[in-house]
């Protein structure tokens, strides 16, 4: 029945699954070796339980059992990644939301590791020091473009922050490339994991 009528539709199902789903199948073959020709069109069917006749009820009513707690375990499945399809698709709008406020408001975003000296720095927050989008702009680059009379202080700013004693706000002038003087204003908080992260004017 397999190779032969609704047994051809059924060997084309497992294909038209979706990625979740793992079609589980119990097969009832008749007593006696199989042909080759029949082992390979029931591989080809995917999660099979090949019961050979004459069996006991109870060994059929446990394997259909199983093959039905199979089934459930794959649409618990299906549930889960449908919920966190759509936690992501929130999170994604949030994020558009957020930096759609941001560029309307000129506020530049970043986040940096003071301990590892990683940053990463939106466009607007490189413009706010003279440096254009898609330019390379890290920590230390940063610090360099900070004015040496201001330096210091704001050192002294990131460390309050650090040791939790208060957010990171503190304006100060930095130098761009082309030598002008432009004043900051930097604005942030110590995270969970110990980064900083907040928005540049």
């Amino acid at each position: 029945s397999i190779l032969h009528g609704r047994g051809a539709g059924l060997a084309g199902a497992p294909h038209a699954q979706p990625p979740w789903s793992n079609l589980p199948v119990v097969v009832l073959t008749a007593a006696g070796p199989d042909s080759a020709v029949k082992v390979k069109a029931i591989l080809e069917l995917g999660d099979v339980t090949l019961l050979k006749r004459p069996l006991e009820v109870a060994t059929f009513v446990n394997a259909v059992r199983a093959a039905l707690r199979d089934r459930e375990r794959q649409y618990q499945v299906r549930d889960y990644l449908a919920e966190r399809e759509a936690v992501e698709e929130t999170l994604r709008e949030k994020d558009e939301r957020l930096r759609f406020a941001l560029e309307a408001a000129r506020l530049g975003s970043w986040e940096v590791d003071p301990e590892t000296g990683t940053m990463t720095c939106s466009d607007i927050c490189k413009s706010n020091y003279g440096r254009r989008p898609g330019t390379p702009f890290g920590y230390g680059d940063l610090f360099e473009a900070i004015h040496p009379d201001d330096r210091v202080r704001v050192r002294a700013a990131v460390e309050e922050a650090r040791a939790g004693r208060g957010d990171y706000d503190t304006e100060y002038r930095v130098v761009w490339p082309d030598g002008s003087v432009h004043w900051v204003l930097v604005r942030g908080r110590l995270t969970r994991d110990g980064r900083m992260s907040g928005v540049s004017l």
